[in-house]
């Protein structure tokens, strides 16, 4: 692997920015529109009224997610009254911007050439998947752009030591964790001891500014432990195991659990109801009265549950409950939804069913799209199941397989010998981790959205994929950026 780093040009940048543009007007005219749609009933958000007259006290009350990205929400909320579609549109073609070109000078940086890295962001840019992500008020698009900034960043401070690239990777690991529960503290931890073990040289100011993170990102689950009893960014882990568990059992399989004291009656409801369909099912009592609105509304403002209720807390415990003893009882179910999951994930990211609203006025560009590029043969126009392993993308199975793969060859190649703590193989080494633990960890606990979660690992595939096109066809990089600089 080439450990030098290479100048991206500005030729380059300016076509990207102008691809970019281009591409976002000519959507605009198919009908594509900022979806805010997700603000007024989607789980994950506060109650868009509190979170324009009570901010931060509801965020500070937030159970149920890491605060960062209602917190983003509602300060747009409060300084664009009236313009938030607008504010937020402009925000998320910022982010565009930034994750594209972050991107393409990562993969210069890396020695992949300017050719093939313009061509590769320019595929990822213009794609349908990337479109409405970016036209889709979630926090999807905001992670997979600190994703790409976190290894650019990166490999400024490997390439270069400035203490100042160190505190800016270490604040951007710090909006992810607070963004997204999938970044576990574990995660946070294993990424500054990878540093730690790559760089000693270094090792004094990457343990002081990982430990501050660590730190920072302790007091949210020591927060969330006191107040809450969940150790942990969001208290939904119970809720989203059961569906790869419990609810894979047959009705009648449940039932006789209940019957039999094995399993509560939550059992036999889908996890993520509102609380009176709950308590037309089961005899439980809501929890007692905080005085916060954010955890005793049990309705939103815009008639839609409110999931940070506190009742959800016992809730999720007992969905937790019932979901590690069919793990233990019945593993097999388990195995089962794992592959189910892993079908789904390999799904394009665009068949994700709440993009449906902007996806139907490009269903033949993303029909195309996904056919060329991912191979998926069985289109539906209407994302509504997942039928058969022809609805996945054929290629996507073995491009992930073999990204996965070569990276780890690659990076192991690099480690044995002189280049093991060369920015390159290091840099390698986080977007690869970054890789497998969203493919791993994403699929492992989560059944029904996995696909969306493996857009955020379609810039770190590029990567893999590009530095694998390059060797075996043994393209040269591009200028190369001079020391110090």
């Amino acid at each position: 692997m080439n450990q030098r780093s290479y100048n991206p040009g500005y030729g380059p940048t300016i076509i990207l920015a102008a691809i970019f543009i281009l591409s976002r007007i000519i959507y605009y005219l198919l009908g594509i529109r900022f979806d805010i749609e997700p603000l007024t009933y989607y789980w994950q958000y506060i109650d868009p009224e509190l979170l324009r007259t009570d901010l931060l006290q509801s965020v500070f009350y937030l159970h149920s997610q890491p605060p960062l990205f209602n917190l983003f929400i509602g300060t747009v909320l409060k300084l664009f009254a009236g313009n938030e579609v607008m504010a937020f549109h402009l925000a998320y073609l910022l982010m565009g911007l930034i994750l594209n070109l972050s991107l393409y000078i990562l993969m210069i940086r890396l020695g992949l050439g300017n050719r093939l890295s313009l061509v590769l962001v320019g595929l990822f840019l213009i794609s349908p998947a990337c479109i409405l992500y970016e036209n889709f008020l979630f926090y999807s698009y905001p992670v997979a752009t600190l994703l790409c900034l976190l290894a650019l960043v990166l490999h400024s401070y490997l390439q270069f030591g400035k203490i100042r690239s160190l505190i800016i990777f270490s604040v951007l690991m710090l909006c992810l964790v607070l963004t997204r529960s999938l970044f576990h503290l574990v995660w946070l931890t294993a990424v500054f001891l990878i540093l730690v073990y790559f760089r000693k040289a270094q090792w004094r100011s990457i343990t002081i500014t990982g430990a501050l993170c660590v730190a920072v990102c302790l007091s949210l689950y020591v927060k969330n432990a006191y107040s809450f009893g969940t150790f942990s960014a969001s208290s939904w882990f119970g809720m989203n195991f059961n569906r790869l568990t419990t609810q894979k059992l047959p009705y009648n399989e449940r039932f006789r659990l209940v019957e039999e004291g094995k399993l509560s009656r939550f059992s036999l409801v889908d996890p993520f109801q509102p609380l009176e369909i709950y308590q037309r099912r089961i005899d439980f009592s809501l929890a007692p009265k905080t005085g916060h609105a954010v955890l005793d509304e049990t309705l939103k403002s815009s008639g839609a549950p409110n999931l940070n209720n506190s009742t959800y807390l016992d809730i999720s415990r007992q969905y937790a409950r019932d979901a590690w003893y069919v793990l233990t009882h019945y593993p097999g179910t388990y195995v089962k939804s794992l592959l189910e999951s892993s079908q789904i994930y390999c799904m394009p990211s665009s068949s994700y069913y709440f993009l449906e609203k902007n996806r139907r006025h490009i269903s033949r560009l993303d029909k195309a799209y996904n056919l060329m590029l991912f191979g998926q043969f069985d289109y539906e126009e209407k994302v509504t199941e997942r039928k058969t392993f022809f609805h996945t993308g054929l290629f996507l199975w073995l491009g992930y397989i073999f990204a996965i793969i070569y990276g780890f060859v690659l990076i192991r190649k690099s480690i044995s010998g002189r280049d093991a703590t060369a920015a390159n193989t290091v840099t390698l080494l986080f977007i690869w981790f970054n890789l497998v633990y969203i493919t791993v960890v994403g699929n492992a606990f989560e059944l029904g959205e996995n696909n969306r979660f493996r857009f955020l690992t379609e810039p770190m595939f590029l990567v893999c994929l590009g530095l694998a096109i390059k060797n075996i066809f043994n393209i040269e990089p591009s200028v190369e950026i001079p020391e110090g600089t």
